[in-house]
């Protein structure tokens, strides 16, 4: 039965003002405290995230002063160490460990790089000249706009190198790993490659002159004339 007394209408109808009022509060509280929340977790996640890619490339303080010292360190770890600039000539760095170090525009003409472990190194402009890089590790290294004349790379890892720009004359890269290794605008003269994995890699836009890839595994590998993928296996 309905009825029209406006008296039993708003005391069936009428809400609980001080409950809706508490359950507002509450919910914009809530949303305001999720959002800090989220923030200093983010914060936290960042403060985290530098710490870890400080001590991740954190070189030895007495490996660096003996280097400094003795102008050799084998098998030293000299990690994210800054040496821009550098004149480093003829110096002895055999099995050291120069992850993420920047050593952009040094002076590293006949450096003994003998199985060391650059990976991810920024060498971008360096005079690299005589450098021995047998069996070193290099991958993901920046080669960029490098001077790399009669430079021994036989047995490296060089997956994922950029050599954009560089000069590479009269170097052997004999059974080198240069996976997705670019050569792109590279000066590239009278260079070795018997047995070097080229798989990936790209020559497309190289200066190539007088070059031996006899033996070497040509899998969509990109030259100036076109795509070589006669060294695949699947």
């Amino acid at each position: 039965m309905w009825t029209s007394d406006p008296r039993i209408l708003w005391s069936v109808e009428r809400p609980n003002l001080n409950r809706v009022t508490s359950i507002n509060i509450f919910t914009a509280n809530g949303a305001g405290f999720g959002r800090c929340l989220r923030r200093y977790v983010l914060i936290l996640l960042v403060c985290v995230g530098i710490l870890v890619s400080h001590f991740a490339w954190s070189f030895s303080e007495k490996d660096l002063e003996q280097f400094e010292r003795l102008g050799v360190c084998l098998d030293c770890d000299l990690t994210g160490v800054n040496f821009f600039k550098r004149n480093l000539a003829g110096l002895d760095l055999r099995g050291s460990d120069l992850a993420g170090a920047d050593l952009r525009m040094a002076d590293l003409a006949g450096v003994d790089f003998r199985g060391a472990y650059l990976a991810e190194t920024n060498l971008e402009g360096a005079d690299l000249a005589g450098a021995d890089f047998f069996a070193a590790d290099a991958h993901e290294a920046n080669m960029s706009m490098t001077n790399l004349f009669d430079v021994d790379f036989s047995k490296a890892n060089l997956t994922g190198v950029q050599f954009t720009g560089a000069d590479v004359t009269n170097s052997h890269f004999y059974s080198a790993n240069l996976f997705d290794a670019k050569f792109e605008n590279t000066l590239l003269k009278g260079c070795y490659f018997f047995e070097a994995n080229l798989t990936g890699a790209k020559f497309d836009s190289a200066i190539m002159e007088d070059n031996d890839f006899e033996g070497a595994v040509l899998c969509r590998t990109s030259f100036p004339t076109g795509v070589e993928s006669s060294g695949c296996k699947d």
